[in-house]
């Protein structure tokens, strides 16, 4: 794997626009205006999705009655205290789940109200993860760190069955359209937090020889609901009952996974839907074409098909920095405007090609070379994941994959012992999750035959 250095990497979203990482202090994130414009995109292809499957935004409080922490207590006990704030990697500010299930308490006691099942709800959860020891540059603890779903449900088996539609929303972002490199696995309850009766993740894998926990979905079952007394009144018999939930969301990792795979040592290479600035129109004309109608119908296009672009003015002599500076920070077409023997000529490039276009072919041609740099992008990252991931047939196969930045996987059987086993040989590695196949092998560590593969790798 090719050393990725990473203070290239701060500097290039910096001189880009994208993000400050650690100014003015110490861990913190702020986006600049390109990284605004481009985690407001990747946001909102996961809202759209979700109001397709009915999903509703709220904005929780975050302010906790201390009836609901004292009670949720009990729960997080189960965790080793996950939920709580103290001397953890890992804290949350009250616990986004609280909030929520606080809040559909006090819907449900409205009895006046009948309540259509199941419920779902998503929200922007705050997350604050504290610097562990890990190469990957970023540190959250700003407003909209978790896209956060939820769906409350009559029966514990409608709730599990829900599963399936968180999974296949992470699924449809990461992978169908992202094709991040990475890894969907069932998470071992032994490393992961107790209060959940099954979850899976995605994780997505890192130049830096690390991965890191992009979407998740959990079955929560009642244990949160019985916790905080969340029931349902049942209109037949009258009689109350506890309600079930299941909870996905995508974490702004998937952001960050994005960017940091989309770097090539300089600048960067992003989808035409996901990039800051789509087309860069560099104009080295110095105003000649103003009243010209085709100079104007360029601008016009632009404008009618609401596409995010850019229009710099330059000198000609300053024509070939303008236009590696375009490329670099991630413009899937570049326009150059000359002024040749005094008539306009329109320079495309994209995709390290370059050519003369009309403003009658124009359309065109950006719909197509955007098709060609996304399919480049998606190919790049696929090729990421292909190289990443190592089958294994021993455990001295699994730590020198995993010491090495890949992923290492192998047979073995989805046991909380046996987890346990493979990270003790692990150094900075862990048991990412498991995967049930169709094709039975031999485990590693006892040589049974088994349906289950894991997946370990260091993690961020």
């Amino acid at each position: 794997m090719k050393e990725f250095n990473v203070e290239s990497y701060r500097k290039a979203l910096k001189k880009y626009e994208i993000a400050l990482i650690g100014t003015p202090v110490k861990n913190s994130l702020i986006y600049l205006p390109n990284g605004v414009i481009l985690r407001e995109k990747m946001y909102q292809m996961g809202i759209r999705l979700l109001k397709k499957m009915n999903f509703k935004q709220i904005i929780l409080s975050d302010f906790i009655d201390m009836k609901s922490l004292k009670s949720i207590d009990l729960v997080s006990k189960l965790s080793d205290n996950y939920l709580k704030l103290e001397n953890k990697d890992f804290c949350m500010t009250a616990g986004h789940e609280i909030s929520c299930y606080s809040l559909i308490r006090e819907m449900l006691k409205d009895y006046s109200v009948d309540h259509e099942y199941p419920i779902k709800y998503f929200h922007f959860g705050s997350v604050y993860r504290n610097p562990k020891n890990t190469r990957f540059p970023f540190n959250y603890g700003e407003r909209k760190s978790f896209l956060e779903c939820y769906t409350i449900h009559k029966t514990s088996e409608d709730a599990y069955n829900a599963m399936d539609e968180g999974i296949r929303w992470n699924r449809q972002i990461i992978k169908n359209i992202l094709h991040l490199p990475g890894v969907e696995v069932e998470r071992p309850r032994a490393t992961n937090k107790q209060i959940s009766q099954k979850s899976i993740h995605i994780d997505t894998i890192t130049p830096l020889g690390e991965t890191i926990i992009t979407g998740m979905t959990y079955f929560h079952n009642d244990i949160f609901t019985k916790a905080l007394n969340v029931k349902r009144k049942d209109n037949k018999d009258g009689k109350n009952y506890y309600v079930y939930s299941t909870h996905f969301g995508l974490s702004e990792n998937v952001l960050h996974s994005y960017m940091i795979n989309c770097f090539d040592g300089e600048g960067f290479t992003f989808y035409s839907f996901l990039a800051p600035v789509q087309i860069s129109v560099i104009d080295t004309t110095n105003g000649a074409f103003l009243d010209l109608e085709e100079y104007n119908k360029i601008f016009r296009l632009l404008d009618d098909r609401n596409f995010d672009y850019e229009k710099v003015e330059v000198d000609y002599k300053k024509l070939g920095k303008a236009v590696q500076f375009a490329s670099r920070k991630g413009a899937p077409v570049v326009l150059i405007l000359k002024n040749v023997g005094g008539n306009l000529e329109i320079h495309f490039v994209s995709c390290q090609e370059e050519f003369i276009v009309t403003s009658n072919n124009l359309l065109d041609e950006i719909l197509m070379y955007f098709s060609k740099n996304d399919a480049i992008v998606a190919n790049k990252l696929e090729a990421i994941q292909n190289d990443a991931v190592c089958n294994c047939l021993s455990v001295e196969d699994v730590v020198r994959n995993v010491a090495n930045g890949k992923v290492a996987a192998f047979y073995c059987e989805k046991l909380d012992s046996k987890v346990f086993e493979i990270e003790s040989h692990l150094k900075g590695g862990e048991v990412l999750g498991f995967q049930n196949v169709l094709l039975e092998q031999k485990d590693i560590l006892d040589g049974r035959k088994t349906n289950w593969i894991a997946f370990a790798s260091r993690r961020s």
